[in-house]
């Protein structure tokens, strides 16, 4: 009789063994497993660390990854690339590995790092340890995030927060080139070829990033914070053609005519967030702009109107300043949102379709225009501040339940309605405020009394300017919530 040796043998799979487990199970099991555990998990055996090696490098977010170990590692594994799907990075977790001189790169670091980007020739031409080493340690760091991304074109989502150091930004982030290297090629985007979420906080940012990330095919949501003076853009998106479909602009100065041009550029624009600021915030501190830009809202609403078909969610944000402070000039009515038949969830500034009529058929001589889709579910208007040269005469409509009540009674879809102040002058209430409390604060209660049985949820806040976010992100998580339903 022949005989057989172990190696010819095909054993059974133990029963409790987890090579029988399919890696999807795996990683639905390990997906919320903490990434230390994770890698534990990797040394077990081949089957889990197939399951756990794409969840553990599936984002790349300091502080919690080590920014030159991260490169480090991909440049020597370089399939790990593949699974890297998450970048998001804030200027205060980079600045940790900036100034811990205790983490500064060892020699053998150095020229591992070195070697391997000669390899992957990022640079043609260019000796890398020339750009890379010949600096100061603050200088290398600002090469390390571009040189990842450079290394990652499967990314599918970009985080990055750079409001407090201007020299983070857009040159030395999202192209190959620095301001502080002339090796590098100017304007020479990362080749992203899956990037669809991009969300990105800079300090007085340049408009070439906008443009140029909205050329980006694959890309579905961007949302900017702190945009400003970018007119020379409008030329440019002319003959651009965008596959955003959700746009947030947030703490922005925009002139219309280049704010117009952006949303045009979209071709099926689901969602839009505007916020008209004055002021760029540098740090903890917020600082004037230069002159105001109008606000056309008449020329916005026929922007919007160019997606009528598709949009669900519109919100533009006035953010309104002490009158001896400056003036913020703006014009026109959003008068056409009637005709959108998606649209379902609105944040608007309530002066911009409330209009004022001497007419003694109307309650207090104010008329509420159909403005609104007949479908509306949620509602959120923001109240003129007491600092509004229109503040007096609006005094009426914001704190009457009963004339807020009639302007509404034909939006019987209504599901929630809120309201929001900005107000500066925290230290003391308003003098209204013990005057008109009860009517401010009792508006949702009284809405079932004039036919607003499905109105669940009302709110009416006063928010100081560097809280006010909290309303924006209420009407965020709303159209989020609206939207995951009706894909239901």
């Amino acid at each position: 009789m022949e005989s057989t040796s172990d190696t010819d043998l095909v054993l059974p799979v133990p029963p409790n063994s987890l090579c029988g487990i399919p890696v999807e199970i795996l990683q639905d099991i390990l997906k919320d497993v903490e990434r230390k555990d994770l890698a534990t998990l990797a040394k077990v055996n081949h089957h889990l660390n197939s399951s756990a090696i794409p969840l553990l490098y599936e984002a790349f977010h300091p502080p919690e990854d080590d920014p030159y170990l991260f490169l480090r590692t991909i440049l020597a594994a370089p399939e790990l690339c593949a699974y890297v799907k998450r970048v998001a990075v804030h200027e205060e977790a980079f600045a940790v590995y900036s100034y811990d001189q205790k983490r500064a790169i060892g020699l053998q670091d150095r020229h591992l790092i070195t070697s391997q980007l000669t390899q992957a020739n990022l640079l043609p031409g260019v000796p890398v340890s020339t750009v890379y080493w010949n600096q100061q340690r603050g200088s290398v760091d600002k090469m390390i995030l571009p040189t990842v991304l450079a290394l990652l074109p499967e990314v599918t989502s970009l985080e990055l927060i750079y409001e407090k150091e201007p020299s983070m930004c857009e040159g030395t982030v999202l192209w190959q080139s620095a301001a502080f290297s002339s090796y590098l090629r100017h304007r020479d985007v990362h080749a992203f070829t899956h990037l669809k979420s991009v969300q990105i906080h800079i300090h007085h940012a340049a408009q070439s990033v906008v443009v140029r990330l909205l050329a980006i095919p694959t890309l579905r949501a961007l949302e900017f914070h702190g945009l400003v003076d970018f007119s020379e853009a409008a030329q440019a998106t002319k003959t651009l053609s965008s596959n955003v479909e959700e746009l947030k602009l947030k703490k922005s100065f925009a002139d219309t005519s280049v704010l117009t041009a952006l949303i045009t550029a979209c071709q099926h624009l689901k969602l839009f967030l505007y916020e008209h600021s004055p002021t760029c915030c540098c740090g903890d501190r917020q600082r004037m702009l230069h002159a105001s830009n109008e606000l056309d809202f008449t020329a916005l609403s026929a922007a919007l109107a160019h997606h009528k078909d598709s949009l669900t969610s519109v919100a533009v944000i006035d953010e309104e300043f002490p009158t001896d402070v400056r003036e913020l000039r703006r014009k026109g009515r959003l008068d056409n949102l009637v005709d959108f038949p998606y649209l379902q969830n609105v944040l608007i500034p309530i002066w911009s379709v409330i209009t004022h009529e001497n007419s003694s058929s109307t309650p207090d001589g104010f008329t509420f225009p159909k403005v609104f889709p007949p479908k509306v579910k949620h509602l959120s208007l923001q109240i003129t501040s007491p600092h509004h040269r229109e503040y007096t005469r609006m005094v009426p409509i914001i704190y009457h339940p009963f004339l807020v009540a009639q302007l509404l009674r034909e939006y019987l879809d209504l599901k929630s309605v809120a309201y929001g102040m900005m107000e500066y002058a925290m230290q003391q209430p308003p003098r209204f405020w013990s005057a008109q409390e009860s009517s401010f604060m009792g508006a949702g209660l009284n809405f079932k009394r004039y036919n607003f049985e499905d109105v669940s949820e009302c709110a009416c806040n006063v928010y100081h300017p560097w809280i006010f976010q909290e309303f924006i992100h209420d009407w965020e998580v709303r159209g989020v919530h609206e939207e995951d339903h009706n894909r239901v």
